[in-house]
């Protein structure tokens, strides 16, 4: 069994520069994982941040994944329609099909790991001084 708490951050308004953070635990806690991406947007990071949470998560396994995003979580829980960000909604489809997971929204900041998965984003999204605009 995986556990994973994820977080997205982008400086929207600025610099659309954006991270990713995750917290994760199988048996035992896992390395934080923190990422850094250019040119995008909070869902995007939100989305991310799950799909790279899928992936540190072998084929088969049973995995839950905290997250804050109802962006993510409405999607996969209340069969609300995707509009946006097809291609990499595509991508988390792929791995969520070939494991066994649940989603749980987690309010921001109600539990200590969410708390840490969020610090880890704005540590991803801080990662480089400088995210050149398209």
């Amino acid at each position: 069994m995986y556990i994973f708490y994820t977080d997205g951050a982008c400086a929207v308004h600025t610099t659309k520069c954006g991270g990713i953070g995750i917290i994760g635990y199988h048996g035992v806690p896992l390395e934080p994982v923190h990422g850094h991406y250019c040119n995008t947007t909070n869902n995007r990071m939100e989305l991310e941040a799950v799909i790279v949470a899928l992936h540190m998560a072998p084929p088969a396994s049973q995995v839950t994944i905290l997250t804050d995003s109802m962006y993510v979580v409405g999607p996969v829980n209340s069969n609300w329609k995707v509009t946006t960000n097809l291609e990499q909604w595509a991508d988390f489809w792929c791995l969520y099909r070939q494991r066994d997971v649940t989603v749980i929204h987690c309010k921001r900041n109600s539990q200590v790991d969410q708390t840490r998965a969020d610090k880890a984003s704005k540590d991803g999204l801080n990662e480089k001084k400088h995210c050149l605009r398209s």
